[in-house]
């Protein structure tokens, strides 16, 4: 795609990021879910942490951060790049905000004081944009939608360091790792905090993707949320996985028995410093029909009144949007347990290049043909329940 830079890190997951070529670029592919650890940046009131590891044909671990803190992470070195920064020129906010941490309320989010059903959708890419008019106008439009819940990764990994105007944020290597705290490092993540407190919007930041080290997940999900809180108290935490494993009512199908993430979902939403679960749905990736969504819905929903926490419907996706996620969006919305969803993924047109973002094959662009039966029919209907 013109005026982007894709990598293929294996068969289930790449990216595409606006910029020149990096070194570890190979080849473009269909983006979906992460994964995430502690590494975490300066957040304010507007930021959730999500932390998961991946499993197989969709997503990975994420944690979710709220609330106005500075976390930092031991790392082995620390570099500030050298490439000069842009100065801010964000737009009058079209949200509102009241500056206090989202949390849990029994089995809904409140935010910014209101307990009810909260709509969003997941923007990657938004990490990666080098133009700060570019970042205001994407949450502008997502706050004007009202949109409330907006998932990024805070995470972008290299082995070899791009050259200039590519987003990178961290320098891996077999002796040490650098994070890029520069312009075209942390600070273009800065940026999006900021355009989302501004429109008024809440974060969920993934901080790393995780295909390996399966049978240790559990461990590594208790442990890692216990650090955060130990840190940070008022950021909510969660894994951002895909939700496999037994549950009550499954059908008994490859998503209800695979061992595929190394975890079971059941147990994973018991952990006390996990504060709401998460799921996704991706039914063609898992060999089942389209309508089986509303069971893998519904049984999530159940598994979460159970634990006494809200359930995301984190990501979800289809070719062919309408058609087959508005049912999802009903059932959600309908579910008891089910506090929220975020549809895969957010598009827009970029003022500094006049281009669209990249398209998945699940994008679902701003006033776009999809757009009002996805959006804003979805948005009415939440806002008729929840006045």
């Amino acid at each position: 795609m013109k005026g982007y830079t894709c990598t293929s890190y294996n068969p289930y997951y790449g990216q595409c990021v606006p910029g020149t070529a990096s070194a570890t670029a190979t080849s473009s592919t269909s983006v979906k879910t992460s994964s995430s650890t502690v590494l975490t940046t300066t957040t304010s009131a507007t930021s959730v942490v999500s932390l998961r590891p991946s499993t197989l044909q969709t997503s990975r671990l994420g944690f979710v951060t709220s609330g106005s803190s500075s976390v930092s992470t031991p790392t082995t070195t620390s570099k500030t790049s050298s490439t000069s920064s842009k100065t801010t020129t964000a737009s009058a906010s079209t949200g509102t905000s009241t500056g206090t941490f989202a949390k849990t309320d029994g089995l809904f989010f409140n935010i910014d004081g209101v307990t009810k059903y909260y709509a969003g959708t997941n923007c990657y890419w938004c990490g990666f944009l080098t133009e700060d008019e570019d970042v205001d106008k994407v949450f502008s439009d997502m706050a004007a939608a009202d949109l409330k819940i907006i998932r990024v990764w805070g995470f972008n990994d290299v082995t070899t360091i791009p050259s200039s105007g590519t987003v990178w944020y961290q320098h891996l290597s077999s002796t040490n790792s650098t994070i890029n705290t520069g312009a075209d490092g942390l600070e273009r993540l800065d940026a999006v905090v900021a355009a989302a407190e501004t429109h008024g919007l809440k974060l969920i930041i993934n901080f790393v993707n995780n295909w390996s080290d399966y049978s240790v997940i559990y461990n590594w999900a208790k442990n890692t949320s216990e650090y955060i809180k130990s840190l940070d108290s008022n950021h909510m935490v969660t894994m951002g996985d895909e939700g496999f494993g037994p549950l009550d009512g499954g059908d008994g199908s490859y998503p209800y028995t695979t061992s595929a993430g190394g975890y079971v979902w059941a147990d994973n939403i018991n952990i006390t410093t996990l504060d709401f679960a998460t799921f996704h749905l991706y039914p063609d990736s898992w060999g089942q029909a389209y309508d089986w969504g509303n069971l893998w819905i519904t049984t999530h929903g159940a598994g979460c009144v159970a634990a006494g926490k809200p359930c995301l419907l984190e990501e979800y996706g289809g070719d062919n949007n309408c058609t087959i996620e508005n049912p999802w969006q009903e059932t959600a919305l309908n579910t008891t347990g089910i506090a929220g969803d975020l549809f895969w993924q957010y598009g827009d047109t970029l003022p500094s290049s006049g281009s669209q973002t990249s398209q998945d094959g699940n994008t679902v662009y701003y006033n776009g043909t999809n757009w009002d039966c996805m959006v804003t029919e979805h948005i009415a209907a939440i806002n008729a329940l929840y006045p």
